[in-house]
């Protein structure tokens, strides 16, 4: 993990960054260089682990879902065109497929040359997304996945169970929020923007304004989705004491504070304590 600068390092170092792209970092310190700093590489620490904490989590949701689609469909699931699937879904097995082909050098598609575990790692993330989403349309016609693949004792539901003997499993909409929330975090990690100012979520708050879920709330939720997945699994993905220890970082906690300032923002997910909740 990368280390905090210090002397002349700190120097250097902030001359290294965009002014642009440290204003906000300075505007949560007050105008404190020296803490600025040490907000931007807290900022890729937290950054590092939430990336670590994705690759874990994608390969475990897409391996979970490929193997409960396959005992239902057989394992070329992902290239049945019979409506089971709408159409955004189909053209991300297409361009996996051309993408696939394109690296080998062959002229055609060939899909029953592509393997479904190389095909199923060559998807796109939104292709999951997609299949644990309200779906769309297939050929103009509405495909409503909460009733075809994730009901029935075969269907997608039973990917997720429940935590213990005292829960529940989860509901559709409780995993198609934190799939959603999840991807969208993902992608931002994966192109370096902030992570310490909170995650923009797509639907406002009653009275207008905008949502950003923090770093801490959204860990909670990947951790939440992975012991879904994994219930077995569940006390390693959250004692974490690495992660855990960054997010009792006092600076996290005054970025808390200085974005509950901004009038037209709230934010969910409190920064400064791990937590469980399931709602945006």
């Amino acid at each position: 993990m990368i280390e905090q600068p210090d002397g002349p390092q700190s120097f250097f170092f902030h001359s290294a960054i965009p002014s642009a792209r440290m204003k906000r970092f300075r505007s949560a310190c007050d105008g404190r260089q020296t803490e600025s700093i040490e907000l931007y590489v807290l900022d890729s620490q937290l950054s590092s682990h939430m990336y670590s904490l994705c690759r874990v989590l994608e390969v475990a949701l897409r391996e979970a879902v490929h193997r409960q689609m396959s005992a239902r469909h057989g394992v070329r699931w992902f290239d049945l065109e019979d409506g089971t699937f709408d159409d955004y879904f189909i053209k991300y097995v297409q361009e996996a497929h051309d993408e696939f082909a394109r690296r080998r050098g062959w002229s055609g598609r060939r899909r029953g040359q592509v393997s479904p575990d190389d095909l199923v790692a060559e998807l796109r993330m939104g292709a999951w997304k997609n299949l644990l989403g309200k779906g769309g349309y297939a050929s103009g016609v509405s495909v409503k996945y909460a009733d075809t693949l994730w009901s029935g004792d075969s269907g997608l539901g039973g990917v997720f169970k429940a935590r213990d003997a005292m829960t529940e499993p989860p509901s559709f909409e409780q995993v198609s929020a934190l799939v959603q929330r999840f991807v969208a975090a993902r992608n931002r990690i994966s192109h370096c923007e902030p992570v310490v100012f909170g995650f923009p979520q797509p639907k406002k708050t009653k009275s207008g304004k905008l949502q950003r879920r923090t770093a801490a709330g959204l860990i909670a939720d990947m951790r939440l989705l992975y012991s879904f997945i994994h219930p077995e699994l569940e006390d390693w993905i959250f004692s974490q004491e690495a992660t855990n220890t960054l997010l009792r970082k006092p600076l996290l906690l005054q970025v808390e504070n200085y974005l509950k300032q901004q009038e037209n923002v709230h934010i969910s997910g409190a920064n400064h304590k791990p937590q469980l909740n399931l709602d945006g």
